[in-house]
């Protein structure tokens, strides 16, 4: 979701992975086999210095309780007992939500691109996008993004451009030619899934389009775009709600953990998509028929 893609969420899960670390005071470090309450005190065992870190409250809120494990908190982040609107509650500011919080602070950081490392682009998806011979549209979680992408990308030998929302329409039509086109999400378009939808309609008849998302559940609501048709068979385009455009949903393993990868597998429309088959597709060495 837009929170994930934002960064909203690695925030509040270092915060509890963080709580949940301290709770579990090392008793874990080194342990093997299934990483159960046996190695993990309630928190009625807990010293008085640790009573100090947590304070009265929070202990008594804990009593006989054990540190989540990984596999709890990502089988029940947005799912089960949804573990992200939880931490939502706990971690609010004022008694507000934090994710506008976070979202400022994300945002202030951002746009200070001169006092902080650019992200680094995977050298083997960099040089099949520069070996690409059709458009490439580069989705990023916020507007904040933008000048992070561009700044990354700018030494490859690529005509790198940014979205202008002023006149989406005639933007994506007039710039179908080879290159890079960032693109952020806008609030009349509400979303990638919107997004995509605009980038489907503006194509050429007899054109494929290949999306290609680290988050399955975007992927999902994607799946729109398919119509009523579905996908001949696994890794293979399908007919798309335009008829004339060919239309394929991938989620890359590059960036994208088990389950989710599980959940993609495990749905007809979507696919999984290994590193070493995305960089050849991209270079058009391996051909769809």
């Amino acid at each position: 979701g837009k929170d994930g893609i934002m960064g909203c969420d690695a925030v509040l899960l270092t915060r509890l992975l963080m709580e949940e670390q301290l709770l579990d005071q090392g008793r874990s470090v080194g342990c093997k086999g299934k990483y159960g309450s046996k190695f993990h005190p309630s928190s009625s065992s807990a010293s008085d210095e640790d009573e100090d870190a947590y304070g009265k409250r929070d202990l008594k809120s804990r009593q006989g309780s054990r540190p989540l494990t990984v596999g709890e908190i990502s089988s029940n982040w947005n799912e089960g007992a949804c573990l992200k609107d939880t931490v939502r509650i706990k971690y609010n500011v004022d008694r507000q939500d934090p994710i506008p919080v976070i979202q400022m602070g994300i945002i202030k950081y951002l746009k200070d691109i001169d006092s902080r490392p650019l992200p680094i682009i995977n050298p083997s998806i960099s040089d099949a996008v520069i070996d690409c011979d059709c458009p490439v549209y580069i989705l990023v979680g916020d507007e904040s993004h933008v000048s992070s992408a561009i700044a990354s990308m700018s030494e490859l030998p690529l005509s790198i451009k940014s979205m202008d929302w002023s006149n989406d329409e005639s933007f994506l039509k007039n710039n179908q030619q080879d290159g890079v086109t960032i693109i952020p999400p806008n609030e009349r378009h509400g979303g990638h899934e919107r997004i995509l939808e605009s980038i489907l309609q503006s194509l050429d008849a007899d054109s494929s389009m290949h999306v290609v998302h680290s988050d399955v559940r975007t992927l999902q609501k994607a799946k729109v775009l398919f119509g009523d048709n579905r996908p001949r068979s696994v890794g293979a385009f399908g007919e798309s709600s335009r008829k004339d455009v060919e239309l394929k949903l991938s989620l890359p393993t590059v960036g994208s953990g088990p389950q989710q990868q599980n959940t993609a597998e495990m749905d007809p429309w979507l696919n999984v998509i290994e590193e070493f088959d995305l960089v050849e597709t991209m270079t058009a060495r391996i051909i769809s028929q």
